[in-house]
């Protein structure tokens, strides 16, 4: 977790990209250039392992000169080029943006934050009903227990909803209405519980709060 006013990164791979996407940020770069300058430091960083230099991406960006959102969405790019089509697509305005997503109120952006994983729904989910109903930080909202990805019970093709053994109050659990198994996360192997980073701003005082994956090779920077 990290905190400061001017300018902050946050990832769920690779610290040192994180590092490299904040200095674009002192040296008077735009928070496209810190993310642009971050993302290819960690394909760099990977090899191209996880990531490449032509993949997936989705990009929010709120100006806040102008107060315009303009997003990208690197999955329809490969459509369209797959069809023939102009091979770049840029829009103005709310538009589906795939696991990328940024939370005004009042007018002013107070969320940014990007999941994935193979339970990158159940994580994000959990974090934004924390952090919007019950006022956590992004931090705490990663730090929280996890429900892990569900399975399914090949009998009644129920889903079971997956948690960390002794996590949870059995009244919260059983309060659920749904069938569900503890697990001893050091038993076995949990997939499922996705990544989760995110950067807030306190609307009152501008001050910037970012966190990342406390479960990976992530890092949070901020100055």
């Amino acid at each position: 977790m990290a905190v400061g006013r001017n300018g902050a990164v946050t990832v769920a791979g690779n610290g040192l990209a994180a590092r490299a996407g904040l200095k674009a940020l002192k040296k008077g770069g735009s928070a496209i250039d810190g993310a642009m300058t971050t993302a290819l430091a960690q394909v760099a960083l990977t090899a191209g392992a996880p990531i490449s230099y032509f993949g997936i991406m989705s990009l929010v960006y709120y100006d806040a000169a102008s107060g315009k959102v303009s997003t990208m969405n690197a999955q329809e790019l490969w459509e369209r080029m797959k069809k023939g089509a102009v091979p770049f697509h840029m829009a103005e305005g709310p538009k589906h943006s795939d696991n990328v997503v940024c939370i005004d109120k009042a007018g002013k952006p107070v969320l940014g934050f990007a999941s994935m994983g193979s339970g990158l729904h159940q994580r994000t989910f959990q974090c934004l009903f924390g952090f919007m109903r019950f006022g956590w930080t992004v931090d705490q909202a990663i730090d929280s227990p996890d429900f892990f990805a569900p399975t399914v019970d090949p009998k009644t093709t129920l889903g079971i909803v997956n948690v960390p053994k002794g996590r949870f109050p059995e009244a919260v659990l059983k309060g659920m209405g749904y069938a569900y198994e503890e697990i001893v996360p050091g038993e076995a192997r949990v997939t499922g519980e996705g990544l989760w980073v995110a950067i807030s701003r306190d609307p009152k005082t501008g001050d910037l709060r970012a966190a990342s994956s406390n479960r990976h090779n992530s890092a949070a920077v901020a100055y």
